[in-house]
């Protein structure tokens, strides 16, 4: 999962939670906080504590992420504990779970205890895992979260090889090809799977998705523990 960096609180308050949408978009793309996927349309103000449940967060900086329908319908008004919880905009959920071929995520092995529960309770709010291969909870027939993650899968893989078969002379045009199709198609985590071992691509991914947080990752596209966070 992508973490971000949505800035500081703008000064003016908010009297409506929806006038925090632009901004927010422009700071951290048109992508689901979750599932990454990109949604010019049908993508909305989350509310990381439901306001239905504090009321008094409902207008705070703090508390909004982006989310699109899927994420935010298995989310619902959940009751959560924020400190609980590992978040984009304050971890790096990159280091929090594993992509695979075929749409499926787990969570990374080797974290510890409480992050493990913090990186579950993420998981299981947003329904990240659902797969009709899956051994948890199948997705319902409106939710192609995974078919979308399987395609962008075996979209990127099919680029990888390509990428290896261009010539020297062409190389920096056709990597910044590959960076700005990742950016249209969105799903940031599975682009920066798939070119693993190719740092140069991953340090073009990060810099392309807008408003990823630089922080998170070392000078090769590694991910690393964010300053204050969990993880």
């Amino acid at each position: 999962m992508r973490p971000v960096d949505k800035g500081t609180a703008p000064d003016q308050a908010f009297t409506q939670y929806r006038d925090a949408f632009p901004m927010l978009r422009d700071r951290i793309g048109p992508y689901c906080s979750y599932c990454e996927r990109r949604l010019p349309v049908n993508l909305a103000i989350e509310h990381l504590v439901p306001k239905s449940l504090e009321p008094g967060l409902a207008l705070k900086w703090e508390n909004f992420l982006l989310g699109c329908t899927n994420c935010n319908s298995t989310k619902g008004d959940k009751p959560v504990i924020a400190s609980g919880c590992l978040w984009p905009d304050r971890d790096n959920t990159m280091r929090a779970f594993v992509y695979r071929e075929g749409g499926f995520v787990e969570i990374g092995a080797g974290l510890a205890s409480e992050v493990y529960q913090m990186a579950l309770m993420l998981r299981d709010l947003v329904g990240l895992d659902r797969h009709p291969g899956g051994p948890g909870t199948p997705p319902t027939q409106a939710d192609e979260r995974w078919r979308q993650r399987e395609e962008i899968f075996e979209l990127a893989l099919s680029y990888r090889k390509r990428l290896a078969q261009v010539d020297q002379s062409h190389l920096e045009v056709f990597q910044d090809a590959i960076a700005d199709l990742a950016r249209q198609s969105g799903f940031f985590s599975v682009w920066m799977t798939v070119f693993e071992h190719d740092q140069d691509m991953r340090r073009r991914f990060i810099s392309s998705f807008t408003g990823t947080c630089s922080l998170c990752f070392d000078q090769h596209g590694n991910p690393v523990a964010r300053p204050g966070g969990a993880l």
